[in-house]
Parts: structure tokens; C-alpha cells; sequence
């Protein structure tokens, strides 16, 4: 109500947990301003050390962990980074938007490394592991893929994209519209009149195919 951001069940899940009203988070807050004053002053090392201490006392606060990643970017060491991501994505593991989130960071990271075969890994462990309960996550993850590849001139690549998300997710039929909606949007932009016209036609194709599968 007082940023007037959009905030999921899941996220609001998270910010209720009651482990805020202990003394080990409170703790660990205290540290963490310490760390904070340190960074200001200079005191890189012991401002990371502060930050580290805070984890130690409450590992489960997520804008602990941010703070030590603006550290380590002023600090510019690329493999701290991949480390901190890499233990974020286990901590937050049972928070499916926070895991993503981090794991989108682990991506730009790699892109900045030239890593392509490790980004592609971790964009299909996404949509995987997201497939069956959090299919919004999987078919953000797709929609960042076909943008990428309309904007590279892939548009073969991007339809492929797109029907293999249609087989996959054939069931969410609100979700999929949205997808296409996307779709169609990034071609025009494009100028790309074929391919959106592609899409359009393999979605209704599938529509149809579902309703005749669900009259037998």
C-alpha cells in the first residue's frame, strides 16, 4: 500500500514468516548497518565480514544477502559473485520467485562471461522445475527467450520456442493467450508480420485440438 508495487502470494508468504520477531534477526540487522556504515567509510573488509556475521545470525533474511552483493560488486571480484548466487539459489530454494530471481542474476552473469551453454542450462532448470506449480516463472522464462531470439532475427528459433511451450503448457489456456499476446507484440515491433501470423495460427490449431481431445 505504500509503494504501490505489485507483490505475489508468494512473496507476501515470505515477508510474514515470524522469524523477523526474533532476537537473531534483530541481531543480524544491527550488523548489517554496521556493515553498511563500514562500506561507507571505506572498510570494504569489514564491512563484508559484518555483512558475513549477519548471515551467520539469520541466513533466511533476503535484503542481507542483497547488501552483500552490492558489496562484492564494488568490490569487482566476479567469482565471490558466482558463489554468492550459487549459495542464495540453495538458501531460497523453497521460494520459488526468490530462487529465480537470483538465478536471473547468476544468468546476466554468465552472459557477461560469454557463458552460453551454462545460461541455456539454467533457463531450462527454470522452466523445469517450475513446470508444474509455478508455470507463470516457466512461461516468464520463455517469454525473456523469444524476445531474445525476435530481437537476434531468430524468428524461426522463436516460433519453435513457442510451440513447444504451447504442447507443454496446453492446459493454461489464460497464460498461453498472454504468451502470445507477447509474441505477436515483439514481432510487430519487428515489423515481422509472418511470424506473428505463424503463432496466431499454431495457437487456435491447438485450441481446436483441445477442445476435440476434451469432447471424446
Amino acid at each position: 500500500p505504500q509503494t504501490g508495487q505489485v507483490i505475489t502470494d508468494h512473496e507476501l508468504d515470505y515477508l510474514s514468516k515470524n522469524f523477523r520477531n526474533s532476537g537473531a534477526y534483530q541481531l543480524a540487522r544491527l550488523m548489517a548497518d554496521a556493515a553498511r556504515l563500514m562500506a561507507e567509510s571505506g572498510d570494504m573488509k569489514s564491512a563484508l565480514s559484518a555483512v558475513d556475521d549477519a548471515l551467520k545470525q539469520e541466513s533466511r533474511d533476503y535484503e542481507t544477502w542483497l547488501l552483500k552483493e552490492s558489496l562484492l560488486m564494488d568490490k569487482g571480484k566476479t567469482e565471490d559473485l558466482e558463489q554468492l548466487y550459487k549459495a542464495m539459489g540453495q538458501r531460497f530454494a523453497n521460494y520459488p520467485d526468490l530462487k529465480v530471481q537470483t538465478q536471473e542474476k547468476l544468468m546476466a552473469l554468465r552472459e557477461s562471461q560469454g557463458k552460453t551453454n551454462e545460461i541455456n542450462k539454467i533457463r531450462q532448470s527454470i522452466i523445469s522445475r517450475n513446470a508444474n506449480n509455478r508455470t507463470d516463472l516457466s512461461l516468464g522464462i520463455i517469454e525473456e527467450n523469444i524476445q531474445g531470439k525476435i530481437e537476434a532475427n531468430d524468428y524461426p528459433g522463436a516460433l519453435k520456442e513457442f510451440k513447444s511451450a504451447i504442447q507443454r503448457f496446453a492446459g493454461e489456456s489464460g497464460p498461453m493467450l498472454n504468451l502470445l499476446q507477447s509474441f505477436v507484440d515483439f514481432c510487430l515491433a519487428k515489423n515481422e508480420f509472418k511470424t506473428a501470423a505463424d503463432a496466431i495460427r499454431c495457437f487456435k490449431n491447438r485450441i481446436a485440438l483441445n477442445g476435440a481431445s476434451k469432447n471424446k
